[in-house]
């Protein structure tokens, strides 16, 4: 069970004061609060190298007034209290993964690429008892409920040792062909619709200046990109959603959201379509005399916001077998609530590896009506295996 502070009297501050006369610690409170030395490099770390993960660092008592730092472990519905413990400062923090797996009874074999470690400290001072959770504050009692640590304290511009998170990546396979979005040209201006025919269905062609929705490949070798077109289709699922005029759709730059990219600097947006956009990416034909084994996959990231009943993300790809045999294969079918389990990180969605297959065609279907409804895409891959 998770323990609930209420605090009423403490603000968090930072640094240290030889003026006997400052009226700002005369008045106020330091609150627990611990940093790393050097922020471990292994938050975002690689799944294939999952035994050699540790995290190694210096704990350092910022405000000085720390007496017990008592670090939670969180993995699903799973909370080992007390996990790691230190009642002197600095201390040295080493922890592995069979560790982590031992303390929450798993094995390897209950892990994948999708797991997240969260690790919350609880920081106890002469003052009280800090939990490095942000606070929530209850409307109705007027009162801050489950945490102490002010939001931006937690950015990534401190050191903090508060809440941190582990998470881990799968690196890509070997590529035979895909995009990234990386040759189109784009200057980040949106792609407008004449209001007249803002709710008419049909393809979006390139307009001058505004951000590609559509591109024609240069070659086929391996580091040549596919092609890719873009259409729109009218749904009037919402009050108001008759298409748009003018929204950040098609290829950017943009990192707000994202951070960055997984491959590259440039990704596939989708954002407030009042309606549906429909992306397809060029079929790819595949020897299987050359190449008997072939998967394909992609990565998206969902904006953090609400998303609404009518919202939906649909990718799927229309697979070709020697001999003619077509079947097609949702890889992700996400919908209102659903979404929100995914948004704020990079997703990859996949087959595993196919036998015999002559031609992948990837399609995304995604539908948004508010601004901050919005979708990324980054690094399709038709891969092989490795040699």
């Amino acid at each position: 069970m998770k323990h609930i502070y209420k605090w009423f009297f403490c603000v968090l501050l930072f640094g240290c004061s030889t003026n006997d006369n400052n009226l700002l610690e005369d008045h106020s409170y330091r609150g627990g609060y611990i940093e790393f030395q050097e922020v471990p490099t292994v938050f975002n770390y690689d799944f294939l190298k999952i035994d050699s993960f540790n995290i190694e660092s210096k704990l350092i008592d910022a405000n000085n007034n720390a007496t017990k730092y008592s670090l939670a472990l969180i993995h699903e519905d799973n909370e080992v209290l007390d996990f790691v413990v230190f009642n002197a400062f600095p201390a040295n923090l080493s922890i592995d993964f069979p560790t982590i797996l031992n303390a929450l009874g798993l094995t390897m074999a209950d892990v994948d690429e999708t797991d997240e470690f969260r690790f919350v400290a609880t920081v106890t001072t002469p003052d009280g008892i800090y939990s490095g959770e942000v606070p929530d504050f209850n409307s109705t009692t007027n009162e801050n409920e489950g945490g102490n640590t002010v939001p931006r304290l937690l950015i990534n511009t401190t050191k903090q040792a508060m809440d941190f998170t582990v998470r881990f990546f799968v690196p890509p396979p070997k590529k035979l062909r895909g995009t990234s979005f990386e040759e189109p040209e784009t200057n980040d201006a949106n792609y407008t619709r004449p209001a007249a025919v803002q709710d008419v269905d049909g393809e979006l062609l390139n307009n001058t200046g505004e951000r590609p929705v559509m591109y024609v490949a240069k070659g086929t070798g391996v580091d040549d990109e596919i092609g890719f077109r873009t259409f729109f289709t009218s749904t009037g699922n919402g009050a108001g959603d008759n298409g748009f005029v003018s929204e950040p759709i098609g290829v950017t730059t943009s990192t707000t959201q994202v951070g960055s990219y997984p491959d590259g600097v440039q990704g596939y947006q989708i954002e407030d379509a009042d309606g549906l956009i429909k992306l397809v990416f060029d079929k790819v034909v595949i020897d299987p005399g050359v190449n008997p084994s072939t998967g394909v996959q992609i990565k998206y990231f969902l904006a953090d916001t609400s998303w609404e009943t009518i919202d939906f993300l649909h990718i799927y790809v229309e697979i070709e077998k020697a001999g003619g045999v077509i079947e097609v294969r949702d890889l992700v079918d996400l919908r209102a609530d659903a979404m929100e389990d995914f948004m704020g990180r990079w997703n990859t969605v996949g087959t595993n590896f196919l036998q015999n297959v002559v031609s992948y065609t990837l399609t995304i279907d995604a539908e948004a009506n508010q601004p901050t409804e919005r979708f990324f895409f980054d690094e399709m891959l038709v891969f092989v295996p490795e040699e």
